[in-house]
């Protein structure tokens, strides 16, 4: 989904026969045993995309086709997600909602590029896989190039605080509506429960997105720990650079050559937050006979200062470094027709060539392209290609003879276009250390753990059940009759049994809006949770089998909170924010509104405290409490209205739960991600202090500050990984002495009581490396 030129092509004679062998892994350092979404049994995961449209043909023209019954069918599919202004389709997302998920809420959307559903092109390849879950690969765009390159969304993302992009803590601010949008994003990728690859600002690099390295680097950081505050564990991070091999403007970081290796460290926002690398692949080693073709010295973007095989062999090396599975985010021969057999440059479209043969055609990208595939397996788990007529969309079109291409010229690249192409394109997809539908995610070689609950997209066995073997088996003989029942945050559904129906799936969104969560069953009843009081949804339940599909009337519920409101963590409607008395130490605790944490007075069995609320205004609330010497419990809620709140907590009644890190053993700031290797020389010589940040004390002691302002600071808090103390102010500095590993990476925060309003200072949450380069007065 780029709109810059792109690259392709190799001319190889013949057609390569490769081994389906496994490739031993002693000579590279093996992947690190926590590695999200990994195929099982060394096996490279095979994705197609990148647009309903595409894959919506590809279903049609292909995988439902009795001729081709013996493909496999793809392991998953790739698509896009944009966040979108929701004044264009006011019912997309909730009311306190300013912008939407385009693709998964509201209704489809179609930006010239193909048509993105994520509902649809789910549901239609879920059921090619035998009604199992295939896995999703998602472009997650986050530039602004369109709008002078402010890096605008990755600020708010970040959490810069500037003018324009506003206070975490104000509704109406684009850091709140961008992270609001983040949080229901992968909620929905969460409850998918399907293995998820969402790259985060995919080609972070290209010059065309113009991203600010520091904000790119701090809001993808943002993201990949609000996975897993949330617990989307099945969601993987992916850090996909562009291999454009022309340097670009180096107010943007982009200068790739001549040290490949330097410049992707620059852009990388650490191991802690970085689960997979990501390759975008268009051309190979004979580039230049083919879209660079057309160079002209006095137009220095057709003159390339590096070579795309440099770049993907260099992120393979940078992926083996870091102990890091790699895929292929995007992959397509640019600039080849294959339904015409020609190619072009890319730059413009006035060198038109023939190919003699649709042999030619593969023999000069795929050949090569399946072979680096398979001599770079030990890393390489997963490949995404972009089975594409981008002829037929407007934003890439190109016109034959064109002199230039706003978006470079793309041309055909469905491999059906072609029979020969089609036929080696299904020679290649039987080889056996490819995974498709069927199978395991989870487990990857013999030095990776296998996790003891897996992801799955498909059964072990059967993976391959054609659609055209389907004739012999009827299609369900009705459509279900739904009933639903309301809840709290839940709605209970019920329906008939259908004959013939192998399962049932589930949509729901919110009402009038598309129906993108989707959740499959083999009973005639389920419990929908985790939805919003007070907003209404519609589900649907189709049954299906692999015959055809029957799908039930769209019916509506909306649930609600108890009457009388049985909470045991809330905000009540005179603004009083409260939370029940379990059983920790409570040495210390606050409550929080949207960020704004206050010390909690103990009120019989509550602890409480008042803040200034609106009627019908949506909140975020958390309770932190300390439970012993070196640990606390948090609890969150999100969305949560004056009246209402929740009926249960892991910080209410029962024993304490220690979620937070511990001041003796400080986590790295992605709890369930790998810890930032430790690097850093011990220095004699110190330097000054900023403002913030962590100064030195000894190598395993570091000291967490902010220098005082003049507050009038009646409480002040040093936050480490969301573990937020008490500080004492020394010599000009609130400071907090806790335990580091010098060279690793911190999120910290620093909040202090001020007066007058707006009632406290936040230096909001920023990532600070512990060095010896600082020591206090």
């Amino acid at each position: 989904m780029k709109n810059l030129l792109r690259l392709s092509g190799l001319l190889l004679g013949g057609l390569v026969s490769l081994s389906t062998g496994l490739l031993s892994l002693s000579t590279h350092a093996a992947i690190e045993a926590n590695a999200v979404n990994l195929p099982a049994n060394n096996k490279v995961l095979f994705l197609m995309g990148q647009d309903t449209t595409t894959l919506r043909a590809y279903k049609t023209d292909v995988l439902t086709n009795p001729a081709h019954s013996t493909l496999q069918k793809p392991g998953g599919v790739t698509l896009y997600v944009s966040v979108l202004p929701k004044a264009t389709h006011p019912n997309s997302a909730p009311t306190n909602a300013s912008m939407y998920v385009s693709g998964i809420e509201g209704p489809p959307v179609d930006n010239n590029n193909g048509e993105v559903n994520f509902a649809e092109t789910l549901g239609d390849y879920d059921l090619l896989a035998n009604n199992n879950k295939v896995a999703l690969a998602v472009g997650l765009y986050l530039s602004d190039e369109w709008a002078s390159c402010g890096n605008q969304p990755l600020r708010a993302i970040a959490g810069t605080g500037d003018a324009d992009v506003g206070s975490a803590t104000d509704p109406a601010s684009l850091t709140y509506q961008w992270r609001y949008a983040m949080d229901r994003m992968i909620n929905y990728f969460k409850a998918s429960g399907r293995p998820v690859y969402l790259r985060i600002g995919y080609e972070f690099d290209g010059p065309w997105n113009c991203y600010n390295q520091t904000f790119y680097k701090n809001a993808y950081r943002w993201i990949a720990t609000r996975i897993d505050q949330l617990g989307a564990t099945n969601v993987a991070t992916v850090w996909q650079a562009a291999t454009y091999p022309d340097d670009g403007d180096p107010t943007y970081g982009y200068q790739v050559s001549p040290n490949p290796a330097a410049h992707y460290e620059s852009w990388y926002p650490g191991d802690a937050y970085v689960d997979w690398i990501g390759i975008s692949y268009f051309a190979s080693s004979s580039y230049l006979s083919y879209q660079w073709s057309c160079q002209d010295g006095s137009k220095p973007w057709t003159v390339p200062d590096t070579t795309p095989r440099t770049l993907q062999n260099a992120l393979m090396t940078f992926a083996r470094t870091h102990s890091k599975p790699a895929m292929i985010a995007e992959s397509a021969p640019q600039a080849f027709d294959l339904r015409n057999l020609n190619y072009s440059c890319t730059a413009a479209r006035q060198n038109t060539q023939n190919f003699a043969s649709g042999q030619a055609a593969w023999n000069a990208f795929f050949t090569d392209y399946f072979q680096w595939i398979y001599d770079n397996r030990d890393h390489l788990r997963a490949v995404a290609y972009i089975n594409t007529d981008w002829q037929s969309q407007s934003r890439w079109y190109c016109a034959p003879g064109a002199a230039s291409c706003a978006a470079g010229y793309w041309g055909i690249t469905s491999v059906q276009a072609n029979t020969q192409v089609m036929s080696n394109f299904k020679t290649e997809m039987a080889k056996t250390f490819y995974a498709h539908a069927g199978s395991q995610i989870g487990g990857g070689n013999s030095s990776v753990a296998t996790s003891s609950t897996p992801s799955s997209i498909g059964p072990s066995s059967n993976a391959q059940s054609s659609v055209a073997s389907s004739s012999a088996v009827a299609p369900p003989t009705a459509a279900p009759q739904l009933a639903a029942t309301a809840g709290n945050a839940s709605v209970s559904l019920s329906w008939n049994a259908i004959a013939n129906a192998s399962n049932y799936r589930i949509n729901y969104g919110f009402a009038t809006g598309s129906l993108t969560s989707t959740q499959t069953t083999s009973g005639t009843s389920a419990t929908i949770s985790g939805l919003t009081n007070g907003y209404a949804y519609d589900f649907t339940v189709t049954a299906i089998n692999s015959a055809g599909e029957k799908t039930s009337v769209r019916v509506s519920a909306t649930p609600q909170a108890p009457v009388g409101g049985s909470y045991v963590f809330g905000i009540q409607n005179n603004g009083v924010l409260y939370h029940n008395v379990g059983n920790q130490t409570a040495s210390w605790v606050y409550l929080c509104l949207n960020g704004d944490c206050r010390a909690a007075t103990k009120n019989g069995s509550r602890w409480e405290r008042t803040a200034t609320v609106n009627p019908n205004t949506a909140y975020s609330l958390e309770f932190k409490v300390q439970d012993n010497a070196t640990s606390q419990c948090i609890a969150t809620a999100s969305n949560i209205k004056p009246g209402e709140g929740l009926a249960a907590s892991p910080c209410a009644n029962g024993a304490a739960v220690s979620s937070a890190a511990t001041s003796s053993t400080p986590a790295s700031s992605s709890s369930s991600r790998s810890s930032i290797a430790s690097s850093a020389a011990v220095s004699s010589t110190a330097n000054a202090c900023g403002d913030f940040g962590i100064a030195y004390s000894n190598n395993n002691t570091m000291v967490l500050y902010h220098k005082n302002n003049g507050w009038s600071a009646s409480w002040n808090y040093l936050c480490l990984n969301s573990d937020c103390r008490a500080g004492t102010l020394t010599n000009g500095y609130y400071r907090r002495s806790v335990n580091g590993v010098l060279g690793q990476s911190y999120q910290i925060e620093f909040k202090v009581q001020q007066a007058p309003a707006p009632g406290q200072y936040t230096a909001g949450v920023q990532t600070k490396t512990f060095t010896n380069q600082c020591v206090l007065p």
